[in-house]
């Protein structure tokens, strides 16, 4: 009778007079007559691996919406109205710019002159609601251009200064209306060829170099 079938797996050393025992050596499915170590170790080197599951991909990102500034917008300025010398998108943010400064203005003359314990606090009050009328109409003018281009005027207000002596208000509110100023004018340095935006930014500089004198004026009141 024919002695067991050793299937020694390659690299297994056994030592001299020892009899390997295939149950200790081999799984039991490899014992078998039909399976043969070296043509399994063959067909796993040449068979093909299977593809790896393709990833799935993201879907195509739209294009954003065309803002006023590219030409084809119904919102865009035409050649007619004058190219500006900088994108529509920086006029923008200098014209919510200057609204927030004109807002801001407004706080501090509404503010300010309800603070007002001098003698001659009723005439000064009256001059601080006039300021506070042209304030509010440069105010609107520029919402009205920001909303013309498509975009929100958004309510936004800057630091009103705790103060109540009357010299300390008159430089805070001396200082708003030069920034005001230079705000415009750089509005001004924007507009190129645009004759309307360039107005808009003159009449703002007019109206606030107008306050500012009067301020210049007051502070000289009371010497």
């Amino acid at each position: 009778m024919a002695g067991p079938k050793y299937n020694i797996p390659v690299g297994v050393i056994v030592p001299a007079g020892i009899m390997p025992n295939p149950q200790v050596f081999l799984p039991p499915f490899m014992l078998s007559d039909d399976y043969y170590l070296t043509q399994k170790i063959a067909e796993a080197l040449t068979s093909a691996p299977e593809p790896a599951p393709a990833a799935p991909q993201a879907p195509p990102e739209e294009p954003p919406p065309p803002t006023a500034s590219e030409g084809l917008h119904p919102m865009a300025l035409s050649p007619e109205e004058g190219l500006t010398a900088a994108p529509l998108e920086t006029i923008v943010k200098q014209l919510a710019k200057l609204l927030k400064l004109k807002y801001t203005a407004v706080i501090l003359y509404m503010n300010y002159g309800d603070r007002l314990r001098a003698h001659y606090r009723d005439a000064i009050y009256d001059h601080f609601q006039e300021h506070i009328e042209d304030e509010r109409k440069d105010a609107y003018a520029l919402a009205m251009k920001i909303t013309a281009l498509g975009a929100e005027p958004a309510a936004k207000v800057g630091q009103v200064p705790d103060i109540a002596d009357l010299h300390q208000m008159l430089i805070v509110i001396l200082k708003a209306e030069q920034e005001l100023q230079g705000a415009a004018r750089e509005l001004c340095s924007m507009a190129g060829e645009n004759t309307g935006l360039r107005l808009l930014g003159e009449r703002l500089v007019e109206h606030d170099a107008h306050h500012a004198d009067d301020m210049r004026r007051l502070m000289g009141c009371e010497q």
